[in-house]
This record gives C-alpha cells, structure tokens and sequence, in this order.
C-alpha cells in the first residue's frame, strides 16, 4: 500500500483498527468511506471544513462496529465527494481518486474512494453509502461488485446524511464471494438458515428493462436467468405508473430539502470556503425552500410520497 498512486484514501495519518482474532471475516482488510464514525477519529465528510468544525468522533458506527467484530481489519478512511452530493468521484479538496481500470475517466461517487481502494486491490472491500446511485455508479465505473441493500435495512447510526429518505449504507467487493461474506454479517437475515434468500417474489421492472441500452439488456439477461432458476420466473412488475421523469423530479426534490436542511442548521462547508460544496447546496436550497422531514422507518405498508412542495 506504499506504492499508492490511486489515491482512494484520505489526506494524512492511516487509520487503522484492527479485527477481532477470530471471526467469518478474519483475514480481510477493508476501508470505510469518509462519512462513518469511528471512534476517536474526525470524519471530515469529504471536506477540510466539516473536520475543522467537528471533534473525533465519540463511538464507532454500528455497521463499522459490526465489521471488526467479525474479523475484518479496518486500514483506512475513503475519499467521498463533498458532503456526499455529487455521483463523479470529483473532490477540490482531498484529491479525485484515479480510477484503476480506466484512469483516464472518472471513478464515480460519491463512494469514489471506496470504490478505487477495491479496483487497485488496496482492500478486500469497502463501506460506501448510496442515496442516487453513489455505491451502484462508481461500482460499475471501476469495475468491482457494488450492493446497495433495501432501505432500511442497515443502520446508518454514526453517519453523515445527505437525503436520510434515501441514505443506504452499501459495500463494494473484490469479487462476489467476498460482497456475499460480508452482508451476511450486517444485513438482518430471514428465518430459516444463514444463507437462506428472500421470500420474493422476483420482480422483473418494466421501465429497467425497456430503457436499456439493447445491448446492456442482452448482457445482463443470463444474470437474471440464473436468478430465476434460484428463485422462480421474474413477474414483469411496472415501478412508476406516473413515469420514470416524474418520479426523478419529485426524488430530486425532495433529497435537495433534506440536504439543505442538513447543511442550514451545519456550520461547515459554508461561504468562501466551501467550492463547489456550497454552490450545490444553493441550488438544493432554490430548488425545494421549504422544509419536510424525512421518511419514516420502512414498514410492510411503506409507500413513497411526493414532494408538496414541487
């Protein structure tokens, strides 16, 4: 990890933490994105300001907590967009990751670093977090497995939000066996056995499929056969009745309010010293002004509300 010219990591000290002696995830080395807590350490949330205003970091975030207890060893912060707002990998003030497996283009965020540390082989895997897509895109982008589970279902205890109705907590992985080893030790697990699967149905989304490149569907085809053959035949399932434009509108609506109302009541990241940061947080502010709070826990009869204010 000397010869670091990738630059997933942090500027300064390497955090490290090791696991604990035994465990189903002794002997892998892993990083976290720089919006978790670990104790005793400043989570700068991916800008100088955000660390100049808040102390280390009094406990561990559960989901990171989880981690060590089961083996894995903590070698590092990643690098983030600021305040997690952005899906490039573009950061003015720690430094854009390279991406390992195009370096010419960008790794994608805002999980960026955590994405880079697992294409250059640095980690086994990484905590990232995803809100519009920032574990999915730089997964794809760098070219390592990426999973962003239901909402909800990972506590986001110990981390900084940017849109809590939609904040996940992911991780991405050097290869499948490694992403599977560690959700089974922090997603809740159904009855019936560790490895056993959701009880389903499979959905098959109508506006996934349709909206696809041609050649990205025919790609990912024997992936979602294989799936069948696990869990039975996909049901063709229509997601957005209103459509996908006006369903993206009233998603960027409202994850804009629930930044600005995380950013008006913060004092970083703020005026001359903010860059790009606090220029995004103006449009978020002009977009939707009036204040909503966030969704509420998931439950069996959750469904999704739009903005009122849109």
């Amino acid at each position: 990890m000397t010869d670091d010219t990738t630059g997933p990591f942090i500027p300064g000290p390497r955090l490290h933490v090791a696991g604990a002696a035994h465990g189903p995830l002794a002997g892998l080395n892993f990083a976290v994105k720089d919006l978790y807590d670990v104790q005793g350490a400043i989570t700068t949330y991916g800008h100088p300001e955000w660390g100049r205003t808040h102390g280390p970091a009094a406990a561990t975030a559960p989901v990171v907590l989880a981690l060590l207890e089961a083996g894995a060893t903590l070698v590092g912060k990643t690098k983030t967009v600021e305040l997690a707002y952005g899906l490039t990998g573009e950061n003015v003030w720690h430094g854009t990751p390279i991406n390992p497996k195009a370096p010419g283009r960008f790794p994608g965020g805002s999980s960026c670093g955590s994405a880079a540390a697992v294409a250059a082989g640095f980690v086994d895997f990484a905590m990232g977090s995803d809100t519009g897509g920032s574990v999915r895109i730089p997964a794809s982008y760098c070219g390592v497995y990426g999973m962003r589970p239901t909402w909800g279902a990972i506590t986001l205890a110990g981390c900084c939000p940017l849109g809590p109705s939609f904040d996940t907590p992911g991780w991405l992985a050097k290869d499948a066996e490694t992403l599977l080893r560690v959700g089974l030790e922090i997603l809740p697990l159904e009855p019936g056995g560790p490895n056993c699967l959701p009880a389903g149905p499979l959905l098959k989304a109508e506006e996934v499929w349709v909206n696809a490149d041609p050649r990205v569907a025919l790609a990912l085809l024997p992936a979602l056969e294989a799936v069948e053959r696990v869990m039975g035949t996909a049901l063709p399932t229509k997601l957005a009745a209103e459509g996908l434009d006006t369903l993206y509108e009233h998603f960027r609506c409202m994850q804009a309010q629930e930044a600005w109302a995380r950013w008006a009541a913060g004092s970083a990241a703020r005026g001359r010293n903010s860059g790009p940061a606090w220029a995004r947080a103006s449009m978020a502010r002009a977009t939707c002004p009036s204040p909503r709070p966030p969704l509420a826990a998931p439950s069996a009869s959750t469904s999704s509300t739009a903005c009122a204010a849109c």
